[in-house]
C-alpha cells in the first residue's frame, strides 16, 4: 500500500511537471528575472541597437552590446548596459531604459513583429517604454540622447519572447525609438529634427536575451522542484518495493 502511495504520488508530480512545462513554452514567465543581453547574431551586419541616420554622413550604424542586463520585476523592467559602435570602437554609450508592463487586456490586441515569420507570438510580453537614456563615452563623452518609443500609439512596444527579437527564434526582444539630443558637446554632428538628415531617423533593439543563474522565473523554480520531487518519489517507492 505504501509503495502505491508513493508511486501515485510519483505519478502526479510528473503530470504536474509536464503541465509546468508546456506552460513555459507556452508563454515564459518573466517575474522575478534577469536576463543577459547580447546582439542577435555575429557578423558585420549583426547589431544590438541599430540607428538610421544617425548622424548626416552614414544611412545606418550598428552597435554591439559589451554587456547588459534586463530585468523584470512583477509589473516593470529596467534595461542598462553598455553599446559600442561595430565599426568604431571609441565610439560607446551607457544605456539606461525603464519599462511598465503593458496590461494583459492591451497585449491581447498586439500582433508584435516577426520580420524573420513564423512567430509564435502568443507567449510573448510587452513593455512601454517610460523612460530611455543613451550616455555618452569616449569620443561620445558630452552627448546624451533621450529616447522615445515609436509609434507613439504603442503598437509595437518592447516585446520579448521566443522570436521576439525580430531576427532568429532565440529568446529576445525588440523595439523601435526615435532620440532626441539632450546636450551636444562631443562635435559629433546627430541628426535631429533641426538637422537636414530627412525625417527617417530611428533605432532598433534586437537583442538575445538569456537567464543569469540564480534568477528563476516562479514558474521555472516550481518545474524545478516537482522535477525533485519526481525523482524523489520514484527512488523512496523504488527502495520500497525492495524492502517489501
Amino acid at each position: 500500500m505504501i509503495g502505491k502511495s508513493f508511486a501515485l504520488f510519483g505519478a502526479m508530480a510528473t503530470a504536474a511537471l509536464i503541465l509546468c512545462s508546456g506552460g513555459i513554452a507556452a508563454a515564459t514567465p518573466l517575474s522575478p528575472a534577469t536576463y543577459d543581453i547580447s546582439d542577435y547574431g555575429n557578423g558585420s551586419r549583426h547589431h544590438g541597437v541599430w540607428f538610421r541616420r544617425f548622424d548626416s554622413t552614414s544611412s545606418v550604424t550598428r552597435y554591439s552590446f559589451s554587456h547588459g542586463e534586463f530585468s523584470v520585476d512583477g509589473t516593470s523592467a529596467t534595461l542598462t548596459g553598455r553599446i559600442t559602435q561595430k565599426d568604431n570602437a571609441a565610439r560607446a554609450f551607457d544605456i539606461n531604459l525603464s519599462f511598465s508592463k503593458v496590461s494583459d487586456a492591451v497585449a491581447a490586441t498586439l500582433t508584435g513583429k516577426c520580420e524573420q515569420g513564423g512567430c509564435d507570438t502568443s507567449g510573448w510580453h510587452y513593455f512601454n517604454l517610460d523612460m530611455g537614456m543613451f550616455t555618452g563615452v569616449g569620443d561620445l563623452l558630452g552627448l546624451d540622447l533621450n529616447l522615445t518609443q515609436i509609434p507613439s500609439d504603442g503598437s509595437y512596444p518592447w516585446q520579448i519572447g521566443f522570436g521576439a527579437n525580430s531576427k532568429n527564434v532565440e529568446f529576445g526582444g525588440a523595439m523601435w525609438f526615435e532620440w532626441e539630443v539632450k546636450q551636444n558637446t562631443s562635435g559629433v554632428s546627430v541628426c535631429t529634427s533641426s538637422l537636414n538628415c530627412g525625417n527617417d531617423y530611428h533605432g532598433d533593439f534586437n537583442v538575445n536575451l538569456s537567464l543569469i543563474p540564480g534568477h528563476l522565473p516562479e514558474p521555472m523554480s516550481l518545474s524545478l522542484m516537482l522535477a525533485g520531487l519526481l525523482a524523489l518519489g520514484g527512488g523512496m517507492a523504488t527502495r520500497l518495493r525492495r524492502t517489501l
